[in-house]
């Protein structure tokens, strides 16, 4: 079977991605109505994206007609764009661009934009100039673990009314949510559920970072880049004791879906992982499962 013959009905009618058979009856699928808080869109015409020279497989440009065509039968309703890692000097023009195509496409409902926070925020012109942004929401920046300022800025954000997403490697978990406890004020989304490592369903400097954010109730956990940190061998066995964990932990008002395009094609493809997802909350009520797949991130981001 050729790897982008993704969904298929067997001979025994069982839901096969890619070359794995996870026995679940295509009749029984149900596809959630999802909100994708985690879209990347690239522009390399307009934009310098470093990072990328060490990723060639998705060097390129990505458009919304890619997006939408990979994503045709995944039922996204929403997309919030998600600052792709764009040079730092192009950080207000990728929000700006981002402007301009959510006016040509209603699915774009917001943006989370390229922040640094460094420097104090409420001196900045360039931050002054993002938050004249209507479909602002939040920001990703490095997260400085050691800079007392950096709360500051934190606790800026929140007064903002914006949010700050978390991505860090998992041992550094612990000391962030030290650091998000300091800004109750500020909504905090941890991206990818943290980079677990998969092979060992989580390992303890991950269940610890992961115990000591989900006490802290503003913080939620996104459930993207699954996949994509495994690699093109991933399972569903690997993805099941990871997202147990963080959904025994967060619960299901503080979840998140997010598709993490284009980087999942490091590993399959889009449909693949919103099927996966499908399966892994599937066990689930559909009030539940809605919650997860759109509810929260509606309710967060006040879409």
């Amino acid at each position: 079977m050729q790897r982008r013959n993704f969904v298929k009905r067997s001979a025994q009618g069982v839901m096969i991605l890619g070359s794995r058979n996870f026995s679940m009856p295509v009749e029984e699928m149900w596809t959630p109505k999802k909100t994708d808080t985690h879209v990347h869109l690239f522009n390399l015409n307009r934009f310098e994206y470093s990072w990328l020279k060490n990723v060639p497989k998705i060097d390129r440009s990505f458009t919304l007609e890619d997006f939408s065509e990979a994503t045709h039968a995944c039922n996204v309703r929403n997309i919030l764009f998600m600052e792709s890692g764009a040079d730092q000097k192009y950080a207000l023009q990728e929000a700006l661009w981002v402007t301009e195509l959510a006016r040509n496409d209603k699915r774009i409902k917001g943006l989370i934009a390229k922040m640094d926070l460094s420097e104090k925020l409420w001196k900045l012109s360039e931050f002054q100039e993002l938050k004249k942004i209507a479909i602002l929401k939040g920001g990703r920046g490095t997260f400085l673990l050691d800079r007392p300022d950096f709360v500051d800025n934190l606790k800026y954000l929140g007064d903002q009314r914006l949010t700050f997403d978390i991505l860090l490697p998992a041992d550094q978990l612990e000391k962030a949510a030290g650091i998000c406890h300091q800004s109750p004020g500020t909504t905090f989304i941890l991206d990818h559920v943290g980079h677990p490592d998969y092979q060992s369903g989580g390992e303890e400097n991950w269940k610890k970072g992961i115990d000591a954010l989900s006490q802290l109730s503003n913080v939620y956990c996104k459930v993207s880049g699954m996949i994509s940190r495994i690699g093109v061998q991933w399972t569903l066995e690997q993805l099941r004791p990871v997202f147990n964990y963080v959904f025994m932990k967060f619960g299901p008002d503080r979840l998140l879906y997010g598709g993490d395009w284009p980087v999942v094609l490091l590993a399959d493809s889009y449909q693949s992982w919103s099927n996966a997802f499908n399966l892994l909350i599937s066990g689930y009520s559909r009030s539940v499962q809605n919650k997860m797949a759109h509810k929260n991130a509606d309710r967060i981001y006040d879409l």
